[in-house]
């Protein structure tokens, strides 16, 4: 116990000793004004990595290299190595990645176990903080011109982690560093103008029946967002379907690559990729095919997305709802753009054709960049991708 507190310091002096590193963004970093007064942020866990074998706490161009055995974190420094079985640093700003090379840089704690040799690194970092490493990310770092915007995703991204506290407590955080809940890669990305987004917004979040509401949204919507029924769900009134055009009957997120995609398989290969992708589409009890001879939409979601999708094959039938529908035909580690497409089958080939990116769900993210370059202010554009919501301060708890 002596030692591991002993350690523990050590750790705490060196990380403490960290130089920043110096990169583009670093004018950025050292500009933003921590908030002031005398309040009690709320922190967010957020859990970096997980199940990895090795991670390496960077320090210039030295490093910390981190093992795993058992339920035990092994240190390896130049001449020797020691061991622990949880590891908190904290500085300003902190590197660990998967490899030696220069990665993000994050603010708050890191708090590193072990478990069955496998290390997980959780941040615990203020929420307000937590947003400079997300609003870049999700939406991009934009310009003056489409400020509204990153407003709009400061409101959206402070909601999604309040209404999200507290969520993953048997698994010892709140969320998830990637696109399960929102993109976290710490600070190196943040600009000047991300972080005024999110010192002009400070504290907001969006409620409903005074209640953080499910702030979901995803990068194209294609003229047309979704409901959570795509996830076969119950949905709120905010999140209900909506067109989302211009006044000449255009797209808002118009503008986007994924207005328009296409995807071609395989005849030969389609069957076994689909029996590689059952679980994960959500289907179950299917005998063993051997050919896919028919793929046949039977119904629409308002926003065209499909609804079910039937599967024939050689040996019966099956199908697939939703979102999951993606899912089947995941290829490469890659899920489909979106569930809005039409199937074509020509010679050996299925042809999908498509629009959209993201389940549809809630607020367009390029739909948001266009209104901003358009004029729109961040708070009309919150109330009409959620309708019937409120935009409260909840920085004090």
């Amino acid at each position: 116990m002596q030692k591991n507190f002993l350690f523990f310091v050590m750790i705490f002096a060196w990380a403490f000793s960290i130089n920043l590193f110096a990169t583009p963004q670093q004018d950025s970093i050292t500009n933003f004004t921590p908030i002031q007064q005398k309040t009690i942020i709320k922190k967010i866990q957020v859990c970096l990595f997980e199940n990895e074998p090795k991670l390496y706490v960077l320090k210039g161009k030295d490093s910390l290299e981190l093992t795993a055995k058992n339920n035990q974190i092994f240190i390896h420094e130049t001449k020797k190595t020691k061991r622990t079985e949880t590891l908190k640093i904290s500085h300003s700003l902190l590197s660990i990645s998967k490899t030696k090379k220069l990665s993000s840089l994050y603010p708050g704690t890191l708090i590193i176990s072990a478990k069955n040799g496998k290390l997980k690194v959780i941040n615990d970092v203020d929420i307000e903080e937590y947003l400079r490493g997300v609003v870049p990310y999700e939406i991009g770092t934009l310009d003056e011109e489409r400020f509204e915007a990153l407003k709009v995703q400061a409101v959206a991204a402070r909601t999604y982690a309040y209404r999200h506290l507290g969520s993953r407590q048997a698994l010892g955080f709140d969320v998830y560093a990637d696109t399960r809940d929102q993109v976290y890669n710490g600070l190196s990305n943040a600009t000047p103008l991300t972080d005024k987004a999110i010192q002009e917004t400070k504290g907001e979040i969006l409620v409903y029946n005074n209640e953080p509401i499910q702030a979901y949204y995803h990068s194209t919507c294609a003229g047309h967002t979704e409901s959570t029924i795509v996830w076969n769900q119950e949905s709120p009134a905010y999140l209900s379907p909506r067109p989302d055009l211009k006044s000449d009957g255009s797209p808002w997120c118009s503008e986007s690559s994924y207005m328009k995609w296409q995807r071609t398989f395989n005849s030969k290969s389609l069957p076994e990729l689909f029996k590689k992708n059952l679980k994960e589409a959500n289907v179950k009890n299917v005998k063993s095919f051997h050919k896919v001879k028919h793929l046949i939409i039977e119904d629409y979601h308002p926003s065209k997305r499909i609804a079910i999708l039937s599967v024939i094959t050689d040996k019966g039938n099956f199908t697939v709802r939703g979102d999951k529908i993606r899912w089947l035909f995941k290829q490469d580690g890659k899920i489909l753009p979106s569930s809005a497409f039409s199937i074509q089958k020509k010679g050996s080939q299925w042809i999908l054709n498509g629009s959209g990116f993201g389940h549809g769900i809630g607020m367009c993210q390029m739909g948001v960049r266009a209104r901003a370059k358009a004029g729109q202010k961040y708070r009309e554009i919150l109330e009409h991708y959620y309708p019937g919501i409120e935009i409260k301060q909840r920085l004090y708890e």
